[in-house]
């Protein structure tokens, strides 16, 4: 049987899976993937295009969480810790913190930053600041990290060739860069 991989977008909230839907093609084909989310759905799980998802705070997304070989999550505070030393648990945090959290905050939260930490094998990781300053410091976390994107993100990111078919496509000369302002 296929080993099961568990996706766990932001706070389980089904429309932050920009956070985890880039694993699902890559994977779906060696793994039985799930997804734990808040989705509105008929029961506590479905079947969409080969990848199951399990509605948060089910009996079996609790079992999942537990038994699934591996696990990637994209920051859900709140979630399970590691009970077993054979489970890969992966933390893609979903952006860089502009608040305080975790010890920033004040001395008390040692312990839950510690606890967050602990239940990782490794950590991804966007740049050297954030894992010094977030991961490292805050978070207090010194296991292995993966300096590399921020998941959420990637697909914004084209190579050469995928860029010019896109300026071509609407007419962009070749050699002028382009400018997108897109304010909030």
């Amino acid at each position: 049987t296929k080993k099961k991989l568990v996706l766990i977008p932001s706070a389980y909230n089904h429309r932050a899976m920009g956070d985890v839907e880039n694993f699902i093609e890559y994977y779906k084909d060696e793994m039985d993937v799930y997804v734990i989310t808040d989705r509105e759905m008929d029961g506590d799980e479905m079947i969409e295009d080969g990848v199951t998802y399990v509605r948060k705070g089910a009996k079996k997304a609790l079992y999942l969480e537990v038994t699934a070989e591996y696990i990637i999550d994209a920051g859900t505070i709140s979630g399970t810790n590691k009970l077993s030393s054979t489970q890969k648990r992966i933390s893609v945090w979903h952006g860089t913190p502009y608040k305080k959290m975790f010890v920033d905050l004040a001395r008390e939260h040692i312990i839950s930053g510690l606890d967050y930490a602990s239940m990782f094998d490794l950590m991804v990781s966007p740049s050297a600041w954030y894992t010094e300053h977030f991961l490292r410091n805050s978070m207090l976390y010194d296991g292995e990290v993966l300096e590399t994107a921020i998941s959420r993100t990637d697909s914004l990111f084209l190579n050469e060739e995928e860029q010019q078919k896109i300026k071509k496509q609407i007419g962009i000369p070749e050699g002028k860069k382009v400018l997108l302002y897109a304010p909030t």
